[in-house]
């Protein structure tokens, strides 16, 4: 059944849950929740005594299907783990982030925000900046300096360390391309001196 679930095969899963006894593994529950397939979600959990973890609400956060996120929370008893949050955050699932933060207790860790910043999901980093204790690692932006700088990573920075000079980006947008291309062909510095 897990494999019908997993491949998304309603037909296939529909007729073993009519027809087989043998029942299956919480992964039946965990694919069909994770693939945001919510007929399946309902089959599984009328027709059988599917054992479940927290990791169908978690792979359906993680995948932004909110509407198999809200089902479960009110039909099932086993909850979430903070990887649900955190893998909405990273996937910059907002309206998911929003139902967790609102209906469940587990919250997120540090690595909500910082995923959500790394990815550049400016919404996600907002919200959790303002609704939610768990901050972020010191590190996080440096880290984000590392990857190309789009604007949405730019407005990130801004946001969350007004405080930085405001040529920063862009020296360290400087600084990598100097990395990549070398100095201009109008630019008289020596290589020893670094692009500025």
């Amino acid at each position: 059944m897990h494999f019908a679930a997993q491949e998304r095969r309603w037909e296939i899963l529909e007729f073993l849950v009519n027809n087989r006894y043998e029942g299956c593994t919480t992964s039946a529950m965990n694919h069909a929740a994770g693939g945001g397939n919510l007929d399946m979600v309902k089959l599984l959990h009328k027709n059988l005594s599917v054992c479940c973890s927290s990791k169908p609400i978690d792979m359906a956060a993680a995948n932004g299907y909110v509407h198999i996120v809200k089902w479960l929370h009110e039909n099932r008893i086993e909850g979430c783990s903070k990887k649900a949050m955190d893998s909405a955050a990273a996937h910059g699932h907002l309206e998911v982030v929003r139902f967790l933060h609102s209906h469940r207790s587990e919250g997120c860790t540090k690595r909500a925000m910082d995923k959500a910043i790394l990815n550049g999901h400016f919404a996600v980093v907002k919200f959790l900046h303002e609704n939610r204790a768990e901050g972020y690692d010191s590190n996080a932006l440096d880290r984000a300096d590392m990857t190309i700088i789009t604007p949405s990573l730019r407005r990130i920075i801004q946001y969350l360390a007004p405080d930085r000079p405001l040529d920063y980006v862009s020296q360290v947008e400087r600084s990598r391309m100097y990395s990549i291309y070398g100095p201009k062909d109008n630019d008289n510095s020596s290589d020893d001196e670094g692009p500025y």
